[in-house]
């Protein structure tokens, strides 16, 4: 989990103050199981991350998923909705990024996205789909 960690915190430092700041952090959150698929399966087949986070469980610590509540907590702070939705907006978030680094740690797709050189491009994509111009 440092790994991932310290990738996503370097993405948030690079791109700190900028419109695009959870885009690119969930471009590298995915970009970094792509990079390393093995990672995927030892990080969260196992482990209570997965259910701290649906369940807001507060006494389990996931330091990669931290530093995306962080930084949507400060965009949430712009908007005059209750707690009940920001946590929905959250998990929304996270399970999107999340299915999707699941998809590209799959054997094959990890090979094959590899391989190609818009994957970067069609990720950024995926996760701006929703994103008002």
């Amino acid at each position: 989990m440092l790994k991932l960690t310290e990738e996503l915190q370097k993405s948030e430092k690079f791109h700190s103050g900028t419109k695009g700041l959870i885009i690119e952090l969930g471009l590298t959150y995915i970009l970094f199981f792509l990079k390393n698929p093995n990672y995927f399966s030892i990080l969260f087949s196992r482990s209570n991350h997965t259910e701290a986070i649906l369940l807001d469980n507060q006494d389990v610590e996931n330091p990669a998923f931290s530093v995306l509540k962080r930084t949507a907590e400060s965009i949430f702070a712009n908007f005059p909705i209750s707690e009940e939705q920001k946590h929905n907006i959250l998990l929304a978030m996270w399970s999107m990024v999340h299915g999707l680094a699941a998809t590209v740690s799959m054997p094959g797709v990890a090979e094959r996205m590899r391989q190609d050189p818009h994957t970067k491009q069609r990720l950024r994509g995926i996760l701006t789909a929703f994103q008002q111009s």
